[in-house]
């Protein structure tokens, strides 16, 4: 949805001959204050300019010099050209704004010099402020005591510094250097600074840093250029948080970065350049949602509301607007929902499904591990239905009885009507378990049973012709192949234990985890090919058979008379003739494996990753939907994701009916001839 934005000019009641050096507003947008160069705070009413309080914070001839306050907290920091560090706490109770505490504090490291840049996380009692000056740049923090202690920060010419950037939790501190390099200390640990540069061409010099400031969550900086450049840096893992690392760029400015405002909420931003442009980007989505032309003059100062739908703007010769901004869903774009994204905390681009998270946390909706997930657990389902369901309807179509057919048919067909709740229940609360704790015994069945089979034909062979006359009966038939499928389960259950022990080192979980880095979880493919493909068998088997049911007699009758036994009829003449009844029937089979919920919600762990490995489970586009819509707010931005995401589901089964329906044309005029 397509961003807007409203900009009004605040009335210019309020005096401009003073500098300004802070602008801010109440959470609701209703009220708005400005702390002047020579010490004036004053509070007016945005809408009508009226003022509602005005208090001098210093003496003259004292003057403020810099000031910062930092998101979410009521304590205004101000530092003086004296050295001193000023604190004034803003309250608004009623709609009525009230000064409930002021402090002004000499650092006596400063020696008198003026604070030129400043930095805090929230302005209380114990938390870090930083300041710098012309001779150096400091931390002071509150000691229990009372006393404010600073202690000097090394590794960095005090001169260079053009900005100062201190995140919430006040652990970490970054400031931006003339030459265009970022310095980052590590509060909770070393105290020298670290120099980050991002790579410039040979032979180029790096723009200077105008302007940084921490993102919600503090895990990413942005940081704005003298050429107008935009980028985006994290805090890299491994090295105590002692580097930063580049990430991206954004929609270059076409003036220098003056200004940057970060959203209390999410990953939204805005940023001001010198040509007075006001720009709205989102960091996560990697897009500048939208761009206006605000002032005449550079953009000095951006303050966003306590709710993040609106900010205000501050030109460097004291024009003011209140800007309101209706972007309900910034995050979500066409790269977040299908490309890899770099997520802060990550050490690569990924695909991620992460919907909920802490206050801090970066929302990750990307659609293609559910999409993944989907196709995964569709074609596991597949392998499993697909060969028993074709083969059950070639058998009981051609190769058995009428009366064996009228049995065995609507016992299948009647599977088609067990609820799939229950499928999916009986398969995560019995079936895990089983196979996680026998499942040795399931790989040594899949090569036992095919044994028993093979060693079965060979004794058929062996028989004398009387012999095969009379276990051609249907039942006969029926009965010693059910003996042989036993006779191999058995043979598996025998030597299980001992084949566990001879090639898996006597557990086959820890053999997978320690040569194939694979682990085993109990919710996995195996389990959902089994219990989804048991959803499915019936719907194949049922449409196979009746379209190989309808293939002529007469067919059969001539190839028999040409001398093709029953099974050769049945796969040269029978099955490519019932060809397009057959593709519908898996067609519609892999329809009702797309779409299917209960069962793979149930007989999975839910777990949004891509991995082929069946030892692992998935999360499809269906079962997130039943997981995630319980949660999501009305309207939201994961709620319109989840109705995207029930699209997609339209849209597959949609082109996959319609293959279905093209091929089974093309075959039945390519067969038409029988």
């Amino acid at each position: 949805k397509k961003p807007q934005l409203l900009a009004r000019p605040v009335p210019s009641a309020l005096s401009q001959e003073n500098k300004i050096r802070w602008i801010g507003m109440d959470e609701y947008r209703k009220r708005a204050y400005l702390l002047y160069e020579s010490g004036h705070i004053v509070v007016f009413h945005l809408a009508t300019g009226k003022r509602l309080l005005e208090k001098r914070l210093v003496d003259e001839p004292i003057k403020i010099t810099s000031s910062f306050q930092a998101r979410g907290s009521s304590s205004l920091l101000f530092g003086t050209n004296r050295g001193e560090l000023g604190r004034v706490e803003l309250i608004f109770e009623k709609g009525l704004p009230r000064l409930s505490r002021l402090e002004l504090t000499p650092l006596s490291l400063l020696r008198g010099r003026s604070i030129l840049h400043l930095a805090s996380s929230g302005g209380e009692r114990g938390e870090p402020v930083i300041v710098s000056t012309e001779g150096e740049i400091a931390v002071a923090r509150t000691s229990t005591s009372g006393q404010l202690d600073a202690e000097e920060l090394t590794g960095m010419d005090p001169r260079s510094v053009t900005t100062l950037s201190l995140s919430v939790n006040g652990e970490d501190c970054v400031a931006g250097s003339a030459g265009g390099g970022l310095y980052y200390w590590d509060l909770q640990g070393a105290s020298f600074a670290s120099e980050n540069r991002a790579d410039a061409p040979r032979g180029q010099k790096v723009p200077a840093v105008t302007a940084v400031a921490f993102l919600r969550g503090d895990e990413s900086l942005i940081v704005g250029r003298e050429d107008g450049a935009l980028e985006q840096w994290f805090k890299k893992k491994g090295s105590g948080w002692a580097v930063l690392e580049f990430v991206r760029s954004f929609e270059s400015h076409s003036a220098p970065v003056m200004a940057i405002a970060p959203s209390p909420f999410g990953r939204l931003f805005s940023t001001g350049d010198g040509g007075g442009e006001l720009y709205f980007h989102h960091a996560t989505a990697h897009q500048t949602r939208l761009k206006r032309k605000l002032f005449d003059e550079p953009v000095k100062f951006l303050a966003f509301g306590g709710k993040g739908d609106g900010l205000l703007a501050l030109g460097q010769r004291g024009s003011l607007y209140s800007v309101d901004l209706h972007d309900p869903h910034p995050e979500i774009s066409y790269s977040v929902l299908f490309q890899p994204v770099r997520y802060e905390g990550y050490s690569e681009s990924e695909y991620v499904w992460q919907s909920t998270g802490g206050d801090d946390s970066e929302p990750k909706m990307s659609l293609v591990p559910l999409i993944f997930g989907t196709l995964k657990g569709t074609l596991y389902a597949l392998l499993f239905s697909v060969p028993m369901a074709l083969f059950a309807a070639i058998y009981i179509s051609q190769l058995t009885s009428a009366g064996v057919r009228s049995s065995v048919k609507p016992i299948i067909e009647l599977m088609a009507g067990i609820p799939s709740v229950v499928v999916g229940l009986v398969a995560g609360l019995w079936i895990s378990p089983l196979i996680e704790k026998h499942f040795a015994f399931f790989l040594t069945a899949i090569v036992t049973v095919h044994i028993a089979f093979a060693a079965a034909l060979l004794l058929c062979r062996l028989l004398p012709d009387f012999v095969h006359m009379r276990i051609k009966h249907p039942v006969v038939e029926l009965a010693i192949l059910f003996g042989v499928m036993t006779v191999g389960a058995l043979l598996a259950i025998v030597i299980e234990r001992p084949v566990e022990r001879v090639f898996f080192g006597g557990d086959i979980h820890q053999w997978l985890n320690a040569y194939f880095g694979m682990v085993y979880d109990p919710r996995n493919c195996i389990v959902v090919g089994i219990a989804l493909g048991f959803a499915v068998v019936p719907i194949i088997f049922t449409i196979a058979e009746d379209a190989m049911s309808s293939v002529p007699k007469t067919l059969v009758s001539a190839a028999l008379a040409l001398g093709a036994n029953r099974w050769e009829a049945a796969y040269k003449v029978v099955l490519p003739a019932a060809a397009p009844g057959v593709f519908a029937a898996i067609l519609l089979g892999l329809g009702r494996a797309i779409g299917e919920t209960m069962i793979v919600l149930m007989a999975t762990g839910n777990t949004p990753i891509i991995d082929w490995s069946v030892f692992n489970g998935m999360r499809t586009l269906s079962a997130n939907i039943a997981v995630e819509i319980p949660e999501a707010p009305v309207g939201g931005t994961l709620y319109r994701v989840l109705f995207l995401t029930a699209l997609l589901l339209f849209i597959f089964t949609f082109i996959v009916n319609s293959i279905g329906d093209l091929v089974s044309q093309r075959l039945r005029k390519r067969y038409s001839r029988f």
